[in-house]
């Protein structure tokens, strides 16, 4: 939605479930619910995540961008299962566009990080995979990077497209195992999780 000309916001919600036998629920179908309550009110385990995106536009050739998402947060602390850590991710950036047939080239510098178990979930069909490939961001879970990209559009004639860019794209990950690791359950009422 547009806040302003030069400030959009988006909310969304997706929800994973599955399983043999399952037939389509009808209540996912629903436009004026959240998927996360549903599933509660139904019983079920499926795996929601929400989250929010932005586009800020402050002019001058810069705009900065960014989502955050929320798989799972513990608020209740009723048993050793409500001692799991935060599922979170969030991406940041900004960007100054260049100008087209010149030098100067459209520079943008992005944050993303994604904690140990975002988009993961108890039950395998309810993760996000699909044939054992990431749904989510590239990354996957236990992850953060920072990039630098410098792109040039199209200088000289010497280029086969007006479209052509040429660009050099520095980044420092860091990756963790993230779906690999296993689900991780509570070893104690006191303790911190481990993976199975």
């Amino acid at each position: 939605m547009t806040i302003h000309r030069r400030f959009r916001l988006g909310l969304f919600e997706t929800v994973l479930f599955g399983g043999e036998g399952r037939p389509p629920e009808l209540y996912y179908l629903n436009p004026l619910q959240f998927f996360h309550a549903a599933q509660l009110n139904e019983n079920e385990d499926d795996n929601t995540i929400l989250g929010l995106d932005f586009t800020l536009l402050p002019g001058q050739g810069f705009s900065s961008y960014g989502q955050v998402i929320v798989d799972d947060v513990q608020i209740d602390d009723k048993s050793p299962g409500d001692r799991e850590p935060a599922e979170f991710g969030f991406l940041f950036g900004v960007c100054k566009a260049g100008r087209v047939k010149s030098a100067v080239p459209d520079i943008t510098l992005e944050y993303v990080r994604l904690t140990n178990r975002t988009y993961h979930q108890r039950d395998p069909r309810n993760r996000y995979l699909y044939r054992n490939h990431l749904i989510g961001h590239p990354l996957g879970p236990d992850a953060d990077s920072l990039s630098l990209a410098v792109r040039f559009g199209r200088m000289s004639r010497f280029l086969p497209r007006p479209s052509s860019r040429i660009g050099v794209r520095a980044k420092a990950p860091s990756i963790g195992r993230g779906m690999n690791r296993g689900y991780f359950r509570p070893v104690s009422s006191t303790s911190r999780f481990r993976p199975e």
